[in-house]
């Protein structure tokens, strides 16, 4: 349950939900977000610029949907980044080249 009064770091959507349409900008708002599970849904749409404000970001599961366009370079900013989950996501593209400096990123 989402309770707007205190600072929550886990995002309350788990995958699986077949949740729909474009992930809305003001995700990126929320900056002491730790973990981010939406795979298994039916997303579209690119992954917003907004996000590269999620600098504490640990968890990115976005696996599973149908996304387009290619994997956004701000991830390479996501210096605390342990696990990052794209398989059939729908981005296209290599992996920008600051991710391999992600010295936390242990699975990939």
């Amino acid at each position: 349950m989402l309770n707007c009064g205190k600072t929550s770091t886990e995002w309350p959507i788990s995958g699986g939900n077949q949740f729909s349409g474009t992930i809305p900008g003001e995700l990126g708002n929320l900056t002491k977000l730790v973990k981010l599970h939406l795979a298994s849904n039916r997303f579209t749409g690119s992954l917003p610029i907004t996000l590269a404000r999620l600098v504490n970001l640990e968890r990115l599961w976005i696996s599973d949907n149908k996304f387009s366009g290619t994997i956004p370079a701000y991830i390479g900013k996501w210096s605390r980044l342990r696990k990052l989950s794209l398989h059939a996501s729908g981005l296209k593209g290599p992996f920008p080249d600051a991710v391999a400096c992600l010295e936390n990123l242990i699975d990939l």
